[in-house]
C-alpha cells in the first residue's frame, strides 16, 4: 500500500517475441503456409498488436460479411493490444517514410506498426512483402 493506503500496483513489462500486423493475421485466420509458418513462431511466445491493426481487420473483414467478432475474440485471446499515443504516431510517420524508400505503397498504418514494434523492442511479424529487408522485422 502506499502512504494515502491505496493498494499499490506494480506494473510488470512484458518482454513481446513479436507484433503481428494484419498481414500475419489475416494469413492466420486463412490458414495458409505463411501463417501457419507465422502459428509455427508465435506458438509458445507472448505476442501483441496495435489498434491500428484492429481497425484494419475490422475494414476488410466487415466488408468481406466474414464473422469478425469471432476473428476479434481470437486477436484478444492471443494477443495484447498495443494502445496508439502521440509519440507512436509522431514515429510512425516517420517510419512510414522510411518504408516508402523501398516500398512506394507502404501505409501509414505500416508505419505505426513498425514504430511500435520498435519501441516495445520486439520484432514486427508479417507476411507483407513492403517489410523484406527492414530492421526489425521478419516476412514469412
Amino acid at each position: 500500500m502506499d502512504q494515502s493506503g491505496q493498494e499499490k500496483r506494480v506494473k510488470i513489462p512484458v518482454n513481446y517475441a513479436y507484433l503481428l500486423d494484419t498481414c500475419a493475421w489475416l494469413h492466420i485466420f486463412d490458414q495458409t503456409p505463411a501463417g501457419n509458418q507465422i502459428q509455427s513462431l508465435i506458438a509458445t511466445h507472448p505476442i501483441c498488436t496495435t489498434l491500428v491493426v484492429i481497425a484494419e481487420l475490422t475494414d476488410k473483414l466487415t466488408r468481406e460479411k466474414r464473422p469478425f467478432l469471432d476473428y476479434l475474440a481470437h486477436v484478444k485471446m492471443r494477443a495484447s493490444i498495443a494502445a496508439l499515443n502521440e509519440p507512436l504516431a509522431i514515429s510512425g510517420a516517420l517510419a512510414k517514410q522510411e518504408l516508402r524508400r523501398t516500398a512506394k505503397h507502404a501505409s501509414l498504418n505500416d508505419g505505426i506498426n513498425l514504430a511500435t514494434a520498435r519501441a516495445l523492442h520486439t520484432t514486427l511479424l508479417t507476411a507483407d512483402q513492403d517489410f523484406t529487408g527492414v530492421n526489425g522485422a521478419i516476412v514469412v
